[in-house]
């Protein structure tokens, strides 16, 4: 592992490997022209906003659950996790039902995340010419094209990303400014949404297991609650890591040193499951202290 981040990505990119094993699923168009990325966003002044708008999110999704019954946690924790990033760049609007359904059957057939876990499967999502992704993308700029139209009508400029978005491509005419604004936030909430909704999952699934920890949780320990948060990424996160080789690079894995040369491309699995670097490590919130393992 060390090896493998110390290449420089100059050398073996890992956005360029990203890209080209997306591509296997994702449109062509969705990465070309972007206007909008994450940096470009998160500055002091609008992060309040933003965070206000996860508080308001997360309430719609609670209200959902009602008092009693069976919950799918990694289920639930998907659609909160849509929730959320729809909340934050495609405004309050569309993280609401009705809304919210069909935006997130569309993100749902536009999720990247088969091309790295299955992509024996992209063969056939190339021959059918992405049709499926590119009906999706289409119907995802009609919504957002609904809902800034229906601001305009309403003489209402929204204080949030999906305007700042907006206001990124006010100098491009139709047809290219409706795709270009939902083609900025479809790729923003895809990069967004990765791990997140089974972070989170595993998160509740770890506080219920252990009820000293779930406790602290329900007693307002939000700092208590970002550690839990972080040893459960730690138990059960997966990651499949990816470095596109641009010259020819050596890579010593501790046994051999392996001579790459350019277009290959080097493939790691990330878990970040550190149970034996030190004793207690194998076990959930030994980093938190003895309340929390009771």
């Amino acid at each position: 592992m060390r090896a493998f981040y110390g290449l420089p990505e100059r050398q073996a990119s890992k956005g360029l490997a990203d890209r080209r094993m997306l591509l296997r699923k994702l449109p062509e168009e969705l990465f070309a022209g972007r206007r909008t990325f994450a940096h470009d966003l998160f500055g002091n002044e609008e992060v309040e906003g933003y965070l206000e708008e996860l508080e308001r999110a997360i309430e719609r999704q609670l209200d959902e659950l009602g008092d009693d019954g069976l919950l799918e946690v990694f289920a639930w924790t998907r659609r909160l996790g849509h929730r959320l990033g729809l909340a934050s760049w495609a405004g309050a609007e569309s993280a609401s039902p009705p809304r919210l359904e069909v935006l997130i059957a569309d993100l749902d057939r536009l999720d990247g995340a088969d091309a790295f876990v299955r992509p024996s499967e992209m063969a056939g999502v190339r021959a059918a010419g992405k049709r499926a992704e590119r009906a999706a993308l289409a119907r995802i700029g009609v919504v957002l094209g609904e809902v800034l139209a229906e601001r305009r009508r309403a003489g209402r400029h929204a204080a949030d990303f999906l305007e700042a978005i907006a206001e990124r491509w006010a100098d491009a005419a139709e047809p290219e400014r409706t795709p270009g604004i939902a083609g900025d936030v479809v790729l923003l909430h895809l990069a967004s949404m990765s791990n997140l909704f089974a972070a989170m999952g595993w998160t509740i699934i770890h506080l219920l297991q252990h009820p000293a920890a779930l406790a602290r949780v329900i007693d307002g320990d939000d700092a208590f609650l970002h550690g839990a948060a972080q040893e459960s990424i730690r138990l059960a996160q997966r990651s499949i890591m990816l470095r596109a080789a641009l010259t020819t690079v050596e890579v010593d894995d501790g046994t051999r040193t392996y001579r790459v040369e350019p277009d290959v491309v080097l493939a790691t699995m990330l878990p970040l499951t550190n149970t034996s670097a030190a004793p207690g490590l194998e076990r959930y919130a030994r980093a938190m202290g003895r309340t929390a393992t009771a």
